[in-house]
């Protein structure tokens, strides 16, 4: 697998390709780290990864992943991708927006991911990929989910089907439950080198 934007990170990469190429991908990871690491570039890269299908060279072999160069890397970085979602403080924020400006009521800032955001994530992996080969759902910032959350999500993470992969980000596993981490692949990213 070629094309990776997450950069400064090899034993990551290195990991995600080899899983890949073995048919050995995790249904959910943990991905860890300190504040502007990259760990919401590398979740959005395994959404890329999962999503994309190697090339036949004018062989008919197949050869790497070209993630610079897919048509579903590009519309998942681009955020209009139909089987990939971001879900962080920022994007509910914008939500609770948009209705509270609707409902021409006081916009409260919200510090948390609700129980809501969860059921809706739960419900919509219920259903078959529409555009490409795996749903993935990025959780960003999974630290910030309330307890009634963690618990919504647990039965997911545990036992999801074959065309879910879920993405947690977090400064550490720590602030995670235990229950949810154990469920998890983790990958835990350090600073880089200037």
């Amino acid at each position: 697998i070629i094309g990776w934007t997450t950069f400064g990170h090899p034993g990551a990469t290195r990991l995600l390709s080899k899983s890949s190429e073995t048919g050995r991908m995790a249904h959910a990871y943990l991905i860890t780290g300190p504040e502007k690491v990259g760990k919401r570039t590398l979740a959005i890269d395994i959404a890329c990864m999962v999503n994309s299908d190697p090339v036949n060279d004018m062989f008919g072999e197949a050869s790497n992943i070209d993630l610079s160069t897919s048509h579903q890397a590009e519309r998942i970085r681009k955020g209009i991708h139909s089987d990939v979602r971001v879900i962080d403080v920022d994007t509910e924020l914008d939500k609770d927006a948009k209705k509270a400006s609707s409902e021409d009521a006081p916009t409260r800032g919200r510090q948390t991911i609700s129980i809501e955001h969860i059921r809706e994530l739960i419900k919509d992996s219920a259903t078959m990929p529409f555009e490409g080969n795996k749903k993935v759902y990025i959780i960003d910032g999974a630290h910030r989910m309330v307890e009634a959350a963690f618990n919504a999500m647990l039965k997911t993470l545990e036992e999801p089907t074959d065309e879910v992969v879920i993405v947690l980000t977090a400064p550490s596993a720590e602030s995670l439950p235990e229950t949810v981490v154990s469920r998890c692949q983790r990958i835990d990213l350090r600073p880089v080198d200037p």
